[in-house]
């Protein structure tokens, strides 16, 4: 429950765009970083010395980003058309918000472990954000993977 109150009323933010210290020597990967949140993140990085790389869904968002100062309404799946799948045959909700980050995560990791090795303590990160909406909705006992490609007719 502590959860879904802190969504509803979360502390006040820290570090601020105004309390950030200079994020000059850092590396940025953002996904989603083409519109709203991802956008403005990486506008506030950016602005705070870091190197910022925006990685994008498709090629014609990505040329959208004509500056860093732009900004294009969200592209996200939260509602798709019942039995809409990806290419690769998962269902399009789960396959664009879930399972597509966690793959991406996957092609970094040799970067990032190479990284922390001439880096300082927990200076290489993953951070993963995410609607209130996925707390308030997920499944009590986990994702059950065997109803990915069938899911359950209730």
């Amino acid at each position: 429950m502590g959860v879904i109150f802190l969504q509803f009323f979360p502390p006040a933010p820290t570090p601020t765009e105004q309390k950030l210290t200079s994020q000059t020597g850092k590396v940025f990967i953002i996904t989603g970083g083409t519109s709203v949140v991802g956008l403005e993140l990486a506008t506030i990085l950016y602005r705070a010395g870091g190197r910022v790389y925006i990685a994008g869904r498709s090629e014609p968002a990505l040329k959208n980003v004509s500056s860093i100062s732009n900004h294009h309404q969200r592209q996200g799946v939260s509602q798709p058309v019942l039995g809409s799948v990806s290419k690769q045959g998962f269902e399009l909700q789960m396959a664009t918000n879930y399972l597509g980050p966690f793959l991406f995560t996957q092609y970094l990791l040799p970067c990032l472990k190479a990284a922390a090795k001439y880096s300082k303590p927990d200076a290489v990160r993953v951070v993963w954000t995410h609607p209130q909406f996925s707390e308030l909705t997920a499944p009590k006992d986990g994702i059950i993977l065997s109803e990915l490609d069938t899911p359950p007719e209730d």
